[in-house]
C-alpha cells in the first residue's frame, strides 16, 4: 500500500522561528496559499492570541487552535501552512499534521528567537520576568515532537529567502509536493 499524498507544507517550531515569514515567501514563489493557524484562531474569535489567553485561557486558545488545523488540514487544496508553536503539543494535532502534511521544523537557537520575540509583544508565553528561561523549557518540552517533523531545517544563519529555497528544494524533490493551485 502506498502512502497517502501529504497535501499541505506545514512548518513547526518555536515562536519567532520564521514560519510566518518563510510560509509567506514560499507561497509568493510556488503560488499555493499560505494558512496561519494563529491568524485563523484571531478571525474566528475576533481577538488577539494574546487577549483569547488573557480572557479565555490557554486551554480555549488550543481547543479553537485544533478545530483551524482539523479544517485547515482536511481541505482539498494544498496549502502552505505556519502553526502555533505549542500546536504540537496535542496528539491529536500531530496526526492531523503528519498525516496530511510534509511537516517541516524550523529549528532555531534561543538567542535568535529571543531577539525576534523581544521585539513582539503579543507573545503570552513570553509575559514573565525571564523570557529565556521560559522559551528554554518551551524548547526542552517541545523538541522530541518538533523533532519527528519530515525535514529539520535550522534557521539561524541563514534569511527568509535561504530557508525558504532549501525548504522548497527538498519538498520539490519528495513525493509529496503539489503542482500549483492543483486540487490534489
Amino acid at each position: 500500500m502506498t502512502q497517502p499524498l501529504k497535501r499541505h507544507l506545514v512548518l513547526i517550531g518555536l515562536m519567532g522561528s520564521g514560519k510566518s515569514s518563510v510560509g509567506r515567501y514560499l507561497s509568493g514563489v510556488t503560488g499555493i496559499p499560505f494558512v496561519d493557524t494563529d491568524a485563523l484562531v484571531e478571525a474566528h474569535e475576533r481577538k488577539r492570541v494574546r487577549e483569547i489567553f488573557a480572557d479565555s485561557g490557554e486551554e480555549y486558545f488550543r481547543e479553537l487552535e485544533h478545530e483551524m488545523i482539523g479544517k485547515t488540514m482536511l481541505e482539498t487544496t494544498p496549502s502552505i501552512v505556519a502553526t502555533g508553536g505549542g500546536a504540537i503539543i496535542r496528539e491529536a494535532n500531530r496526526k492531523l499534521l503528519w498525516q496530511h502534511g510534509f511537516v517541516v521544523y524550523l529549528q532555531a537557537g534561543i538567542d535568535l528567537l529571543l531577539e525576534r520575540t523581544s521585539r513582539n509583544s503579543s507573545r503570552p508565553l513570553l509575559s514573565i520576568s525571564d523570557p529565556r528561561l521560559k522559551l528554554e523549557e518551551l524548547l526542552a518540552s517541545r523538541a522530541p515532537y518538533y523533532e519527528q517533523a519530515d525535514l529539520i531545517c535550522p534557521v539561524s544563519a541563514k534569511n527568509i529567502q535561504e530557508v525558504g529555497e532549501f525548504i522548497l528544494a527538498v519538498w520539490k524533490k519528495s513525493a509529496h509536493f503539489p503542482a500549483a493551485g492543483s486540487g490534489t
